[in-house]
């Protein structure tokens, strides 16, 4: 077992022991591991996103592995494992080591440890950098007064960015939409600035999409499109300006999205946070690149058994500049583990993160069927009614098939003639599923089309590759 002085000398500096003892919160890691037959240990910690980034490391001969983007070795992650390791291991379950840390044991080559570091001259202790600082009275008070002046501040800005983009809409209106789409990047990447600068951050990054997904639709598709995102923005703004009288779980989705955020810990201390355990199983992961050079990361969730729960769906979402990759190991499709799912505040809850979790199945797994295709897009139009400006949501159907019909594949459910038109994109690649009877599938459904995620098919699971 390795002491904390080890692990003092195992630190690049005392910055890395610094960062890594604000990890040290059962909070920070969905998952502590260790294998009962060797001394690896494994785990997840939590970062900035909702997917963690991934970690091993086995003290025989302090070898280690984070898919962090850190230029330190060990990083921070893996530096607040060992501490964990040494004074918390009964934080760590017992189970046998995933596909992804046995995989880095059988391409390991054993080596000598790394030479003990020598410590800055004057550098506190271990003990020294995770003792807390006495908290100030005064400080705390002036704290909370800044950020009210802040939240002040920002409403208002809010408040007026908004306003400007309803008189926006009503200008694209006076031109007329048949020429919306001609000009549309350059009016959208305009307003999306605005709304940047009102610090409406979400709801920019959304209209600053709309060309893209305009042109991404049939033509006769267009126009509905084009009401139905300037109507969603409208009514984003008038509900802002009656935000006083909205249900306080509503009055979250608003703010969400408009662009204000929650921290990890923020959420885990929330009373309004609803939160499930259970077996999840993952529906499909889709990478989309923003306008802003962020690339988005949804991984699609849901529970193993019962559908008819509220909080039998979630989205995780990262957030990553493209020219770093993508935030921390992303869960597969189709894997399957048991944990803690904790839900944003909301009147349809959806968007969630892993507060815990075991390690996954080995083997991978189609999402549980659900009813019939009508039905299930029935239950969206209920959360839609409960959050009017809802975005992409995720369908879980029962028994259809996929069907070609007016030049588009549609699923299509043969007991009520009910169907969804499937995205473009999506042609090709769900061409192997035309006329297999499916038991179910999963997808995100836009308001218009289908972006088909997971389906059961009789050879075996089928995932999208997004």
């Amino acid at each position: 077992m390795l002491s904390l002085s080890q692990i003092e000398a195992l630190a690049p500096d005392q910055a890395a022991l610094a960062a890594a003892s604000k990890l040290l919160k059962p909070a920070s890691w969905p998952l502590m591991a260790r294998d009962a037959a060797t001394t690896v240990v494994w785990g997840e910690a939590q970062g900035s996103g909702s997917a963690p980034y991934r970690l091993m490391f086995d003290p025989a001969d302090r070898g280690h592995k984070c898919s962090c983007p850190s230029r330190k070795f060990p990083c921070k992650h893996v530096l607040a494992l060992m501490w964990q390791l040494a004074e918390h291991a009964e934080r760590f379950t017992v189970g046998e080591p995933p596909p992804w840390v046995s995989e880095w044991l059988a391409r390991r080559r054993p080596g000598p440890g790394r030479p003990a570091a020598e410590k800055e001259p004057g550098a506190p202790s271990i003990a020294a950098i995770a003792a807390p600082e006495p908290e100030d009275p005064g400080a705390q008070a002036l704290a909370a007064q800044r950020r009210a002046r802040s939240e002040a501040a920002r409403e208002a800005a809010v408040g007026a960015g908004l306003e400007a983009a309803d008189v926006w809409i009503a200008d694209q209106l006076g031109a007329g939409l048949a020429g919306f789409p001609r000009r549309a990047p350059a009016a959208c990447r305009a307003a999306a600035q605005r709304l940047v600068d009102a610090k409406a951050g979400t709801l920019a990054a959304r209209l600053d999409a709309l060309p893209a997904a305009l042109l991404g639709r049939p033509d006769g598709m267009r126009a509905d499109f084009v009401i139905t995102e300037l109507g969603r923005l409208h009514l984003v703004s008038a509900a802002w300006r009656r935000r006083e009288r909205l249900d306080t779980r509503l009055l979250q989705d608003l703010r969400r999205c408009i662009g204000w955020s929650a921290s990890r810990d923020e959420l885990l201390a929330s009373a309004e946070a609803s939160r499930r355990t259970g077996e999840w199983i993952v529906a499909g992961v889709r990478h989309v690149i923003q306008p802003d050079r962020l690339r988005r990361t949804e991984t699609w969730m849901v529970a193993a058994e019962g559908a008819d729960d509220p909080l039998s769906r979630a989205l995780l979402l990262d957030f990553a500049p493209v020219q770093t990759g993508a935030a921390g190991d992303i869960l597969p499709p189709g894997e399957r583990f048991r944990g803690e799912l904790v839900f944003y505040p909301s009147a349809a809850p959806l968007r969630a993160i892993v507060a815990a979790r075991t390690p996954a199945s080995a083997l991978a797994e189609a999402p549980p069927n659900g009813p019939g295709l009508a039905a299930a897009f029935g239950a969206h139009q209920a959360r839609l009614a409960a959050v009017p400006w809802l975005g992409d949501d995720l369908v879980i159907a029962g028994a259809c098939q996929i069907v070609e019909a007016a030049g588009t594949l549609q699923a299509w459910d043969a007991s009520d003639g009910f169907s969804l038109p499937l995205a473009i994109e999506q042609t090709r690649a769900a061409a192997p599923l035309v006329g297999m009877p499916l038991g179910g599938l999963a997808g995100v459904w836009d308001g218009q089309l289908l972006t088909l995620l997971a389906a059961s098919t009789p050879a075996g699971p089928w995932f999208a590759d997004l």
